[in-house]
């Protein structure tokens, strides 16, 4: 565990699925849903806290999430998540900086769920242990999220991600503060039926 505080994940759930025509947080996935699934992923790189943001299907995902037990868990709601993701990131990282007591920090999408826990795991090594700045899943495009901040990192973030988003943020870097870890199967996310059908065929995180 960080000693700047509490180790936290931010997962990115608020989207309205428009393309998918259903919410994709609520799909079947591994026995449960989507959401779910990925919030299982990050609890066990033993987060201390786990902070979900939701706008789109929000009454509906609360519902279903109701019977879980986990006190790490908590919900912010993001009124303006028609306005795209990154208000989404602001609503969720300005919540995290105003407990006073937030150490480096995952912040990670649910409708990627292919990516397992390991891949989370890499990505705060790279801050924890390497000493990087932030660092961000390796596209060949460039970097993302999901990505890990370090406390300054995310206070940087925090600044700018209303208007840019956690992706141009961390293409602004230079290469000497962001670490970059490759993760094959980030790019197999989830944005139509056709999308999910062809993820079934793995049938599990790798």
């Amino acid at each position: 565990m960080s000693g700047q505080g509490q180790a936290t994940a931010i997962l990115l759930a608020a989207g309205g699925s428009t393309r998918l025509g259903r919410p994709k947080q609520l799909l079947p996935w591994n026995g449960s849903t989507l959401l779910e699934s990925t919030i299982e992923q990050l609890a066990a790189t033993d987060r201390e806290r786990l902070i979900v943001v939701l706008g789109g299907y929000a009454r509906d995902i609360r519902k279903h999430c109701v019977a879980r037990t986990d006190t790490r868990l908590e919900f912010v709601d993001n009124v303006q998540w028609r306005q795209g993701q990154s208000t989404s990131l602001r609503a969720d990282v300005e919540h995290a900086l105003t407990m006073n007591d937030t150490g480096e920090t995952i912040v990670a999408l649910c409708d990627q769920p292919l990516i397992g826990t390991s891949h989370y795991q890499d990505l705060l090594a790279n801050v924890t242990r390497l000493g990087f700045f932030a660092a961000a899943t390796d596209y060949p495009e460039g970097l993302g999220v999901p990505a890990c901040f370090s406390l300054p990192a995310l206070q940087s973030l925090s600044i700018s991600a209303g208007d840019s988003g956690a992706r141009k943020w961390l293409r602004r870097q230079t290469a000497q503060t962001v670490g970059r870890v490759t993760c094959p199967t980030a790019t197999m996310d989830i944005d139509t039926e056709q999308d999910f059908q062809e993820r079934l065929k793995y049938g599990q995180v790798v």
